[in-house]
This record gives C-alpha cells, sequence and structure tokens, in this order.
C-alpha cells in the first residue's frame, strides 16, 4: 500500500474526495442543474484525453473511483469530505451513507496499513 518514488516507499493520503451524485435524477432544481455544470465546466480544464462526456461525469461510480483513485492514482488512503447540498440534491450530492456504503464494500481500503 505504499507508492515508491525514486525507490523510496511513500504512504500516499488524498485528504478530500467525494463520490458525487449531480445525476438529472438527483437534481432538486435549477441550483443543483447549475452546480453541477459548474464543476463540470471546471474539469474542461484538464486535458482532453481526460474529459468524460457530461453525463458520465454528473455521477461518479464507484468503480470509477476505485479506479481512478486506487489503481491508476497514487493514493494509498482517502478521505471522505460529504457534501450534502440538501436545498440543490434530492439524496445530497456527496452523502455520508454513500461514502459509509463504499467503506464497508471495501474494508481492505478503509483502513491504513503502515
Amino acid at each position: 500500500m505504499f507508492t515508491t518514488k525514486s525507490g523510496e516507499k511513500i504512504f500516499v493520503v488524498d485528504g478530500h474526495v467525494h463520490l458525487w451524485d449531480g445525476s438529472d435524477e438527483n437534481i432538486k432544481n435549477r441550483y443543483g442543474e447549475e452546480f453541477i455544470k459548474c464543476f463540470y465546466d471546471y474539469h474542461k480544464l484538464s486535458p482532453k484525453e481526460y474529459v468524460w462526456p457530461y453525463k458520465k461525469y454528473q455521477k461518479y461510480t464507484d468503480e470509477d473511483f476505485e479506479q481512478d483513485i486506487f489503481e491508476n492514482g497514487y493514493a494509498d488512503f482517502a478521505i471522505f469530505n460529504p457534501q450534502y447540498l440538501g436545498d440543490f440534491y434530492h439524496n445530497g450530492f456527496s452523502s455520508l451513507e454513500r461514502n459509509e456504503a463504499f467503506r464497508k464494500k471495501h474494508p481492505e481500503i478503509g483502513r491504513a496499513h503502515v
């Protein structure tokens, strides 16, 4: 569970991650729609090969998170930062419940192995 850089083992913590849901089904009003569109506009500043289609971007799946953060990324441990935005989204934008379900699904990820 360590990232290796120049032969040195480094334990990498990503202290701010989200499993977000800005899908059409979860949007409560125009403010929720505007929020995810704004969020997506920042994403489009990435190199073209990393930009997702809008519909895919609206809801970050567990599978994409696993691949992006732990398989292709450098994080050994990640800390979820829930953002409910309950006035904009029916089930919240990034809820504690969804984060906890992910953690329970992956108990090996939820523990630091230092």
